[in-house]
């Protein structure tokens, strides 16, 4: 596990207005749970799976990581307690 955070000051590369899940098995074909206000929507069609999985790729890759995300985390401390 690689955890990342999306620096909150940058334009995010993907737009998704709702939550989803990846998930890859060995065993079945792909599954992506997309979350909405009132339900989880399975999704398993080929081409879906496609749109979610580049949509993924480009969020981890705009994602920041490691000494980043100390350093992403300090600054939103810092910004927090200036307006208590």
């Amino acid at each position: 596990m690689s955890p990342r955070s999306r620096p909150g000051r940058r334009a995010t590369p993907s737009t998704n207005s709702h939550g989803f899940n990846l998930f890859e098995f060995d065993y079945r074909p792909p599954l992506i749970p997309v979350e909405t206000r009132t339900c989880a929507l399975p999704l398993t069609d080929e081409r879906d799976i496609e749109t979610y999985r580049a949509a993924f790729v480009s969020l981890r890759e705009f994602a920041v990581a490691g000494d980043e995300v100390n350093t992403l985390i300090r600054a939103i401390m810092a910004d927090l307690l200036r307006l208590l």
